[in-house]
């Protein structure tokens, strides 16, 4: 098959999974049989949205999102410049160890933190039963969120940093080295900053699960209840509409300030780290101990506490819960080997057109919540509603962004005259993708399966919006015990799924050694 047939494909999926389920939705409710909805309805549906209780829950959703990402871009980017131009040791071994929160669900980081400060917490009741500590509130769900999220912020900022020509920095210290940071750096790396904002905010306003472990009502968290709870598409359907228009606003106005712009590629991605900013020991001793603080609030408290309340029940709870773990397995792999193929040849056809930057930001600017019911009304009437296709679906259009972020960098240090050489002798592209393309890139395949596997590994919310009857995942099977109160089985299960990830991950950082 010729390249342009590829290319033609490619469009064609894309329009398919990331566009037109929301286009539908759009139809469904403005364009009802293709009429425009009468001045009434639309009346009615503006003054419905409108209510003051939805109103002030919408706000607060989007005053969460954008704290969890401010944060979130302080600490990835003062992550990134220890990493990147400070003399520190073994970077790339700090770089690897602070992604991993990333790749743990937000609702682990709750659940553990429960069990250390909430009502049957280890801190509160047995060390200090006289303080009173409410975690139940949006403070320490900015709090959680945060120390999920921030690597993923440290992740593109850092690319930013990597493409920063160094002539200018140079140039910059000989004249004013103490503005370096202000006038050359952050300038340079402002649409990273942005993607950065756009990408936590959205994954904050998309996830479900971690607010309502907390008791704390959320837009998504309306969305999800009137499907699940009430039954009701169509509400849950009109109830979608006010974040899909502001995820449409957010997702042109991010365009057109990227456009002509890049974000997701770097050159130079192997170069010799710069280092212009040399620590004193005692500084370097600061910086580790940041680190380690880090560390221990995302990664050692939890993870301790999930050692504690398992009660070691880890064989029994591996048995019970058997069906599901394959059930995990088994749609997380297919899902992320289409995931990773399908990122590959969309970065490959549209890397010098600007339509990529919105193939990425799109999708994640729209929460799972929305996403789910875009395609239940979709395929509702369709052979692959209630079928784990649909699923398969939903994981595409939900987790594509990252494989592509994720293969950018290791895509775009491919020549491309070894393509062009390749054309010569043989028009077949697939031949080409392969032989060349594919083993020129494996370690950005492998990178990308391991973490889209991952993230499809321990999503819940649209899991349990289109999972078809009798069918559950691991993640599913956690947040079902969860709500039981089997903290024991809770604990052991989120281990069990934490040390499939760690194993995953190590194996990977040992066979490549860096994940940028």
């Amino acid at each position: 098959m010729k390249e342009n047939h590829f290319k033609i494909l490619t469009i064609f999926i894309v329009f398919l999974l990331v566009f037109l389920p929301f286009i539908n939705l759009f139809m469904y409710v403005f364009f009802l049989n293709f009429q425009l909805s009468n001045i009434e309805d639309l009346w009615n549906f503006v003054a419905f949205s409108l209510d003051k209780r939805l109103v002030n829950i919408f706000l607060r959703t989007i005053v969460i999102g954008s704290l969890t990402a401010t944060f979130s871009i302080i600490l990835g980017f003062a992550l990134a410049y220890l990493l990147e131009f400070v003399n520190i040791k073994h970077p790339n071994i700090w770089r690897a160890v602070l992604f991993t929160p990333f790749l743990i669900p937000a609702y682990f980081f709750v659940f553990s933190w429960l069990g250390f400060l909430g009502k049957r917490g280890t801190f509160t009741s047995i060390t200090f039963q006289n303080i009173q500590i409410d975690v139940y509130n949006p403070a320490f769900l900015i709090f959680f969120l945060t120390l999920s999220f921030f690597p993923i912020a440290m992740f593109i900022i850092s690319l930013g940093l990597k493409n920063i020509n160094m002539n200018l920095i140079d140039a910059g210290r000989l004249s004013k080295s103490k503005k370096v940071l202000k006038k050359i750096i952050l300038p340079l790396i402002k649409p990273h900053l942005i993607a950065s904002f756009f990408i936590v905010f959205s994954l904050t306003v998309s996830d479900y699960t971690t607010s309502s472990f907390l008791r704390i009502n959320t837009y998504q968290g309306e969305i999800f209840d009137q499907l699940a709870v009430f039954y009701n598409t169509k509400m849950a359907t009109i109830y979608s509409i006010p974040l899909l228009l502001f995820s449409f606003g957010v997702s042109f106005c991010f365009y057109y300030y990227l456009k002509g712009k890049r974000f997701v590629t770097i050159s130079g991605m192997s170069r010799k780290k710069v280092i212009f900013v040399k620590l004193k020991n005692y500084e370097k001793v600061l910086v580790y101990t940041f680190f380690l603080s880090l560390l221990l609030f995302s990664l050692g408290i939890p993870i301790l506490m999930l050692f504690i309340e398992s009660e070691f029940q880890f064989s029994t709870a591996l048995l019970a819960t058997k069906n599901e773990l394959i059930s995990s397995l088994v749609i997380g792999g297919v899902s992320s080997l289409l995931i990773t193929i399908l990122g590959f040849f969309i970065f490959h056809f549209f890397k010098e057109n600007n339509l990529l930057n919105l193939i990425i930001i799109f999708p994640l600017t729209i929460p799972a919540t929305v996403i789910g019911i875009s395609l239940i009304d979709l395929y509702s009437t369709t052979p692959i509603y209630g079928n784990v296709v649909l699923l398969i679906i939903c994981y595409i259009t939900r987790f594509l962004p990252f494989s592509i972020l994720i293969l950018s960098p290791f895509l775009t240090q491919l020549s491309q005259n070894l393509e062009e050489s390749a054309k010569l002798s043989t028009g077949n592209f697939l031949k080409i993708f392969w032989k060349i393309l594919l083993p020129l890139s494996k370690g950005g395949f492998v990178l990308s399966f391991i973490i889209v596997f991952i993230l499809c590994l321990t999503e819940i919310s649209i899991t349990q919006m289109l999972a078809p009857a009798g069918f559950q995942t691991l993640a599913m099977r956690i947040d079902t015990l969860m709500h039981y109160a089997n903290y024991s089985f809770v604990a052991s299960l989120s281990l069990i799924l934490l040390i499939l990830i760690i194993f995953l991950y190590s194996i990977y950082i040992i066979v490549y050694g860096e994940i940028l």
